[in-house]
C-alpha cells in the first residue's frame, strides 16, 4: 500500500511540477520599447529633444507598465499620449493620455495585437512643437 502511495504522490508532484513550468513560462511580461526623437514626428521637425520609453505588458496581456524618459526638449512638456494603430511616417489618434513618468495602462486584445505588430507609438507635445515634439515606436525587446 505505501508503494502505491509514494508512486501517485511522486506521479502528482512531477505533474504538478510540469505544469507549474507551462503555465509560468505563458505568462510570462512582454518587454517593448521606443527611442524617441523628433526625427520620427510627423512630419519631422529639429528638436534636440530625445528620450525612450518602455511598456511592460504583463502576462495577463491586458495590463501594463508604461515609462518615458526625456530630455532636452525645445518647449516645455504639455502631453505624452499613446497612439495606435499607426505604422513608422503615419499617424493616429491617441488612446491614452499618460499621467507623468510612469503609467499604469489596460489595454484590450486588438490594442495588444497591434502593440505586438509595431503600431503603437509614443508622442509628446510641447509649447513650442503642440502637434508633438518628439515620436517614438514601441517595438518588441527580444
Amino acid at each position: 500500500m505505501s508503494k502505491i502511495l509514494s508512486k501517485i504522490s511522486f506521479t502528482g508532484i512531477a505533474l504538478f511540477s510540469l505544469l507549474s513550468c507551462n503555465v509560468s513560462s505563458a505568462y510570462k511580461p512582454i518587454v517593448f520599447e521606443a527611442s524617441i526623437s523628433g526625427k520620427q514626428q510627423v512630419p519631422q521637425n529639429n528638436s534636440r529633444g530625445k528620450g525612450s520609453a518602455k511598456i511592460v505588458l504583463s502576462g495577463d496581456e491586458i495590463n501594463a507598465t508604461l515609462t518615458v524618459n526625456i530630455n532636452d526638449l525645445a518647449g516645455t512638456a504639455i502631453n505624452s499620449l499613446l497612439h495606435n494603430p499607426s505604422r513608422p511616417g503615419s499617424s493616429s489618434l491617441p488612446i491614452v493620455q499618460l499621467a507623468g513618468e510612469t503609467s499604469q495602462i489596460v489595454l484590450n486584445q486588438e490594442q495588444v495585437k497591434e502593440l505586438k505588430s509595431g503600431l503603437m507609438y509614443i508622442n509628446i507635445t510641447s509649447t513650442k512643437f503642440e502637434a508633438g515634439e518628439l515620436r517614438g515606436q514601441f517595438f518588441e525587446k527580444l
